[in-house]
Order: structure tokens, then sequence, then C-alpha cells
């Protein structure tokens, strides 16, 4: 029967599973990065001055577990307390007890701590909560972290909880510890110094501190956007509180031109008030108030502008998300049509393979036949001779198998004609009834010559006389093959 080793259909059955598979993969791509991918794609928005950009990445997000957090912290300086308390709200902070990576938990806490400590939302008890965890998780692996910036943090929350002593040590901290890569928590430790020294009253203490992170502010390239503008901003209130008002107005329009630039409209606010109350305990050059007016133009055109890219941005991403539905459904197509082409050329293959094996079947099938037609041609013919003419049937018998009766008379000498006749009818297959008609004898005269033959020859018992005569004339057709060859 015929069995092949791989038929179309296992060849079927893999295209389909292939062409499911790249169906399935044919989705728009989710976020795939590395766990702190996204915490250091927003520090480099924030580096960037780039905040609404970054909370359109933050909104473009699919499948970001901490999409919301990273949302209320881009959020937190351009935006209400109110409005950032109900997104951060929605981030589900109790997850960060969740078997996540330390890394993941780390950030998550470090950042929800921050926002929470902000000026916006005042919430100083959660903020310690969050960043004693992301202590505890830093203690356990200290790779995932930085010590500088778990001591900045503290420092701003004992601040604002009342323990002052208690954030002047962080913040010492972490200027001890500090390496050539800590530039920005470094320049946040002087900042928060000189803020507590503010408050303090300590005057030169206070744009001391200041003073250095300006120095140190104005050295490094990728300072984030809400540091820079702080560093500024307290360098103003040093030197507003030490009566260099000139230099105070210089770092508070600094800060304000920062904070328009980045879209953090409530820091601008702010800074709005300090220039114009100072403007107005101190006279200047009309110039600077065509700055803030210009300024102010400015942040409304750049709101405008921002309408505008969103606006452009949504369009954008409707065209994008049509072509990827289209492109998705022309190569579905393709995959099916390769599909489809491919199992026809199997099933193709296939049947001329069937062909082929059949067509070799009915040739040997030919070939057996002929050769059985010979062979029964040839019996019959060799029976038509002993019948008629005895001495011609064995002339042509010698003739064809020559190595046989000398065989039979070199194991007894005094065989006869007539036992050796018998012996090549029975050696042809000729049965007993066929040899009685053959030979015209009973079945009597048949078994006592059978007999008398087996005595001559010296068989033994359990040997048959076909088997033997048979097995005689294969060992003489193997001779004459050997002889020719």
């Amino acid at each position: 029967m015929f069995r092949t080793r791989k038929t179309p259909f296992h060849i079927f059955f893999i295209l389909l599973m292939i062409v499911l598979a790249c169906c399935k993969n044919n989705h728009p791509s989710t976020y795939k990065g590395t766990i702190s991918d996204p915490y250091r794609d927003i520090h480099q928005y924030m580096c960037k001055n780039l905040i609404t950009e970054g909370i359109h990445y933050v909104d473009s997000m699919q499948s970001c577990p901490d999409k919301f957090i990273l949302r209320a912290y881009m959020l937190l300086y351009s935006s209400d307390s109110a409005y950032i308390c109900s997104v951060l709200d929605s981030a589900w902070l109790g997850k960060v007890h969740s078997e996540d990576h330390p890394m993941l938990r780390y950030k998550r806490c470090m950042t929800s701590a921050l926002i929470l400590s902000s000026d916006n939302v005042n919430d100083y008890s959660r903020a310690l909560h969050y960043a004693k965890m992301a202590v505890n998780i830093y203690e356990r692996d200290s790779t995932i972290g930085n010590f500088c910036d778990n001591c900045n943090l503290l420092g701003l929350i004992y601040f604002h909880t009342g323990r002052i002593v208690e954030s002047i040590k962080s913040y010492r901290a972490c200027l001890e510890h500090v390496t050539s890569k800590d530039k920005t928590a470094e320049v946040q430790a002087h900042l928060g110094l000189a803020y507590i020294f503010h408050k303090w009253a300590r005057k030169k203490i206070e744009l001391e501190y200041a003073c250095k992170a300006i120095d140190i502010a104005s050295e490094v390239d990728e300072l984030d956007v809400y540091t820079s503008c702080n560093a500024s901003r307290i360098a103003g209130i040093a030197f507003e509180d030490n009566n260099e008002l000139d230099s105070a107005l210089y770092y508070y329009r600094q800060a304000f031109q920062i904070a328009v630039m980045a879209g953090m409209t409530h820091y601008a606010e702010k800074l709005k008030d300090n220039i114009l109350s100072l403007q107005d305990s101190h006279q200047e050059d009309p110039a600077h108030e065509n700055l803030i007016r210009s300024m102010e133009s400015n942040m409304e055109l750049r709101n405008m502008i921002n309408t505008q890219v969103m606006e452009l941005k949504a369009t954008n991403e409707n065209l994008r998300s049509d072509l990827f539905h289209e492109s998705v459904r022309s190569k579905n197509l393709l995959y099916v049509c390769f599909f489809l082409g491919i199992s026809i050329l199997g099933v193709i293959i296939y049947l001329e393979r069937y062909h082929r094996h059949n067509k070799d079947i009915t040739l040997r099938s030919e070939s057996r036949i002929r050769e059985i037609e010979m062979a029964l041609e040839t019996q019959t013919i060799n029976a038509w001779l002993a019948e008629k003419d005895t001495d011609r049937f064995m002339q042509h018998f010698r003739a064809k198998y020559p190595f046989f009766i000398p065989c039979l008379q070199q194991r007894n000498d005094s065989i006869t004609k007539n036992d050796l006749v018998l012996c090549a009818l029975i050696a042809l297959g000729e049965s007993n009834s066929r040899i009685q008609d053959i030979r015209h004898i009973s079945k009597e005269s048949l078994w006592a010559a059978r007999y008398r033959i087996r005595a001559k020859l010296n068989l033994m018992h359990e040997e048959k006389l076909e088997d033997f005569l048979r097995n005689l004339l294969a060992k003489n057709t193997h001779n004459m093959t050997t002889d020719k060859q």
C-alpha cells in the first residue's frame, strides 16, 4: 500500500499555524520597553522643557501600568491640585505592594511621594509613607535607585512636616555622598538647604546655598525643567531677601521664562506675581514691563499652538490607525493568497508523486504478469513434450538445466531414465495428478516410483522429495547465472 512520509495535509496544517501566528501579531504595538523606560522618557521630556509633549507621550501609552502616575507627575507643574489628586487616585497606589519588579516599585513610590509632597497637593503623611517604602526597597537592592535622590526626597518631606533638623541632615547626607554623576541631586540639595535657611531668615547662608545651586546648574546639561525653574526662583528669593533687587528680578524673569516655555502655567502665575510685586517696590526700566507683556502674549500664543498641535496629532493618529488597519487587511489577504498557492502546489506535488508511484507499481505488475505467463507457457510446453515425446523433453530440459541430471546421477548412478523424467516433472512444479496424466500411470505406480527415487537419492525420512528436487533446480539456475557473469 502506498504510504508517504509527508502529505500536503501536514504542510497545510503547518502553514495554517504560521498564517494564524502572523495575523495574531498584526495588531498595534503596545508599550514593551524595560520597566525603567517610561520614567526615563518622562525625565527626558522634563529636561527638554517639553511638558505638553510629555503629557501627549503619557496619553499615547496603551498598556503601561503607571500611566496615571506619570500623567499626574507631568500635570503637576501646569494644573491645579484638585485635578492632580483625582488623577493620582486613579493610579491605585496601593498596588505598589504587588509582586512587581523592585525597580518598578521603587520608581513608583518615589514618583508618588514627589507628587504628594508638592506645593499643589500637600499630602505629606502619604508622601512620607511612600518615601519610606522607596527607601526600604532601595536598602534591599541598592542598584535600583540613588542614595542622593532618597535623601533629597526625605529632606523635602521632613521640611514640610516641621522636622527641620532631620531635613537638614538628609540634605547634608546627600551632599556628603554626592558624586560627579549626581549633579542634579546636588543642585536639589543646595536648593533645599537654601529654602530652609530662607524660612529661618538666615539670609547670608540662604544666598550662599542658592548661588552654589545656580553655579552647579549652569554646568549641568541635562537638568529637568522643574529643577531649573526652581533654582532660578529660589535664587531670586535669596537675592530679594538680601536686598539685591536687580539680581532678584533677573532670576525671577529667568524662572518665569522657563515656566512659560515649558507650559508650566501654575508656576508662571506665581512668578508673575513675584515679578510684579517686586517691580512695584523697585523703579526699573519700562523695557522690563514690555518683556513681561511679551512673555504673557507668548504664553497665550503657546497655548494656542499647543491646542492646534493636539488637534493635528489626533488627526495624525486617526490617519495612522486607518492606514495600519488597511495594511493589516492587505497583509492578511497576501498571507491567505500565499497560503492557498502553497497548498495548491503541495496538492500538485502530492498527486504527481502518487501518479508516479502507481505507474511504477503498474510496470512492476505487468512485468510480473509477463514472467508468470512465460513460466506457465514454458510449463505447458514441458508437460506436452513429456507426454508426447519424452526424448525431446529430456533434451530440452538438459539444455535449460545442464547441472540438474548430473547432480542426481552423482548421488546414485543407477537411477533410470524414467526416474529422471519423473524427477524433472516434480522439480518443474507439476502436481501428482498432472504427472499421472502425463506419464499415463496410476496413483499406486506413482507413489511406488517416488519411494524408489527417495531410496536411490538417500533422502532422510523428514526430507521431502519435492523440496529436494526444487532446491537442486534452483541451485542449478544460480550456477548457470554465475557462469554467464
